[in-house]
């Protein structure tokens, strides 16, 4: 078809893509949503040559503040730990986590209210559920931090 005025996506012309996603697309989303976006895909650019023992070290710097939030925040874990005598500063590594029992989705219904933190905002929450392709749908939420991260980590963005 002549006089087609659409870019075709190539390889020649993807940073012209990465430019509309850099400067337009993605601070729109940002502005639009809510969003973090372009922090989340700053961070990730600049975390992308990190070493492997680095990464490990700060994975399991943040598994130990999440599991202490977790128990200091969200019912259901301070609940469960509790029950299951386990002490948050036990929680060290990945290797750890097998101490704490599983989280189903019916568990999940069941303590639908629990599983919240306590010190959240609640306008900050995102919802959505699952297509049910198995069963019945799942509700979840996650904060818009989250929600912008899940985002930014599904781009390929060399430009930025």
């Amino acid at each position: 078809m002549s006089g087609n005025r659409c870019l075709p996506y190539t390889k020649h012309n993807m940073g012209i893509y990465n430019l509309i996603d850099k400067y337009l697309l993605i601070p729109s989303a940002d502005l639009f949503f809510g969003s973090t976006l372009s922090t989340q895909l700053r961070r990730l650019k600049a975390d992308e040559f990190i070493s492997w023992e680095k990464i490990q070290e700060i994975q399991n710097e943040k598994l130990r503040r999440l599991i202490r939030h977790c128990y200091e925040t969200v019912p259901y874990y301070h609940r469960l730990f509790d029950e299951c005598g386990i002490i948050p500063e036990e929680i060290r590594t990945k290797e750890d986590l097998q101490r704490i029992p599983i989280l189903t989705k019916q568990i999940i219904r069941d303590n639908y209210d629990d599983l919240f933190c306590t010190t959240a905002d609640p306008r900050q929450r995102k919802y959505a559920s699952t297509g049910g392709s198995t069963g019945t749908p799942l509700k979840y939420c996650m904060d818009k931090r989250e929600w912008s991260m899940q985002r930014a980590s599904s781009f390929s963005q060399p430009a930025l």
